[in-house]
């Protein structure tokens, strides 16, 4: 018999696929042993997609969860397709969850498959909170980011500054600097001078491919929400851009490994990050367990951060944050262009991998006399110890 073929309509389809994953959740919910979990208050959900349509919009997400919080208090369930998750919304709890059960807490969901993830794992972002984890944060806390360590690449931070300065000194005068452009520039290139030097032919390379990484890694994709539909792992595009990215990434941290090796480590100029893991490893040094890959994780580890409360390059950041902010106010009065208020400054955020200004901040520079660069390398010096 001919069916025809209108009755396939968009509606029916959409209907059939409805009940059909609803068939496969109440499944997959009766294999769990029909276990049944005491959860916190929560807004209603739906079928399948349980809170997802409430996060969805225009907002900002913390804009939606301080309106959940209120009106449903400190600590809200949220069902997110497949996803159970907790909200925290008071100090009070949020202490109770990062300090005193900080162990029950430490473990990272695992949004991406392991052979994804670079270096099988040994990353101090993905592993798993295990020994081996805390063996690999003690040497990055202690060796790599201690005080003493962060001291050490005082060149780079003054270097940098100091070229900011004589940029925004260059500027032509009552022009509008984009200072969010300026400080992303900064903290950029201090990172890779520090890391990887200023002497590696991969700089540029490097960077737009963090870039890449990072964008990609910041999306959550349909496979993150139905983790248990394999098949969802195997057919997203997002997968394929990761594979792409990381292998990428792997080559480029392989040249530049290349490049420092070849040069005579008993130089004497100053040595970044990479100068410094690449003699603890050519040492003998058993006691280190340092590898090849453990290196490229470090170096990863420094742009990404990893760790079980805090990102560990905080105190890295802070030092060269008060350095330049102390350098472009001792040298420079500002004031915003066109004559705008500060009270009425745009304020508006936008939600990338991190939550940032929605619209770059401009102002003008009026340079402070007796100020010059020339007059400046005390201030350099209070301003960085």
């Amino acid at each position: 018999m001919f069916i025809p073929l209108q009755i396939f309509s968009l509606p029916l389809l959409l209907i059939t696929l409805f009940l059909f994953l609803t068939v496969v959740a109440k499944w997959m919910s009766s294999k769990l042993g029909g276990r049944i979990l005491r959860m916190p208050p929560g807004p209603w959900k739906l079928p399948i997609i349980g809170n997802l349509h409430q996060l969805i919009g225009v907002s900002m997400y913390h804009h939606k969860f301080t309106n959940l919080a209120k009106r449903h208090g400190p600590i809200v369930h949220l069902q997110i397709c497949e996803i159970s998750a907790v909200l925290i919304s008071s100090p009070e709890l949020a202490e109770h969850v990062l300090r005193t059960n900080e162990l029950n807490f430490a473990q990272r969901p695992q949004l991406l498959d392991e052979d994804i993830i670079p270096y099988k794992g040994s990353s101090l972002i993905f592993s798993p909170y295990n020994d081996y984890w805390k063996h690999i944060r003690r040497i990055t806390m202690s060796d790599l980011l201690g005080a003493k360590r962060i001291q050490t690449f005082k060149f780079v931070r003054e270097a940098e500054v100091r070229n900011l300065v004589e940029t925004i000194y260059g500027s032509s005068a009552n022009v509008s600097i984009n200072l969010s452009d300026q400080f992303y520039t900064l903290s950029n290139n201090i990172i890779t001078r520090s890391v990887i030097g200023n002497k590696s032919n991969y700089q540029e390379e490097f960077r737009n491919v963090l870039d890449e990484m990072t964008r990609l890694t910041g999306n959550v994709g349909v496979h993150d929400l139905f983790p248990s539909l394999k098949v969802l792992h195997f057919v997203t595009w997002k997968r394929v851009a990761l594979r792409r990215v990381f292998k990428r990434l792997d080559k480029i941290l392989d040249a530049i490994i290349d490049e420092h090796k070849a040069v005579n480590p008993s130089r004497s100029e100053e040595k970044d990050l990479l100068d410094l893991l690449l003699n603890v490893y050519g040492s003998n040094d058993s006691s280190s367990g340092l590898t090849i890959d453990n290196i490229k994780n470090y170096v990863l580890d420094v742009f990404a951060g990893g760790s079980r409360r805090i990102c560990p390059g905080e105190s890295f950041a802070l030092v060269f944050i008060r350095l330049a902010l102390f350098q472009l106010l001792f040298h420079f009065d500002w004031k915003l262009p066109n004559g705008v208020n500060p009270l009425e400054l745009d304020m508006s955020e936008s939600y990338d991998i991190t939550t940032r200004r929605k619209i770059d901040l401009y102002a003008v520079a009026m340079p402070v006399h007796g100020t010059g660069m020339t007059n400046s390398s005390a201030s350099y010096k209070h301003a960085s110890t």
